[in-house]
């Protein structure tokens, strides 16, 4: 009976090779893989939610200090958003110059970068919030009626209620189609 299953596992091994799937350094995998062996894709769903960036690796550069990296999950890697976190570490007054330095050296590998701001940025708790789209649209129009910049227009939204920027923008309103 072994003769047989050795017989259909070299069929299917020259089978592949004729293919050109496999490559030398798999050819002794191949020799191990037996009917039974099912093949599974990778379980996206239980890792969906494992790689988080801000629980998990922003909170590990500010706080924690884990390097994440020395596991042997390879998706640690894959999973590390270099621009995301450079921009949100680039909205403090402490760690905007680690930041601009990991966006000048872009071609670095990702741990390279996760491991440079790890070892760089003090522990330090930094909370960072941004601003939404409607927020955006009352700053336009109050930097368009009074001549304001994004600060002054900040800081002048704080002070406006809502029907006086509905005034503004009725009085901003130039009509016709977008």
């Amino acid at each position: 009976m072994s003769t047989i299953d050795d017989k259909e596992k070299k069929k299917r091994i020259e089978e592949i090779e004729k293919r050109g799937f496999l490559p030398e350094y798999e050819k002794e995998k191949a020799e191990v893989v037996t009917k039974e062996k099912k093949w599974f894709t990778e379980d996206t769903t239980s890792t969906k939610n494992k790689y988080d960036l801000y629980k998990d690796y922003l909170k590990a550069i500010n706080e924690t200090k884990k390097n994440l990296m020395d596991s042997d999950d390879i998706m640690w890697k894959k999973k590390y958003n270099a621009f995301m976190v450079n921009r949100i570490l680039g909205s403090f007054s402490d760690t905007i110059m680690l930041a601009n330095e990991m966006n000048r050296n872009h071609s670095l590998d990702r741990d390279m970068q996760f491991q440079f701001l790890l070892n760089s940025i003090k522990t330090k708790k930094r909370f960072t919030t941004y601003l939404r789209s409607e927020l955006i649209e009352d700053i336009e129009c109050v930097k368009e009626y009074y001549g304001y910049s994004n600060d002054k227009a900040k800081s002048a939204l704080d002070i406006l209620s809502k029907d006086e920027i509905n005034l503004i923008k009725e009085k901003l309103y130039k009509g016709g189609t977008e």
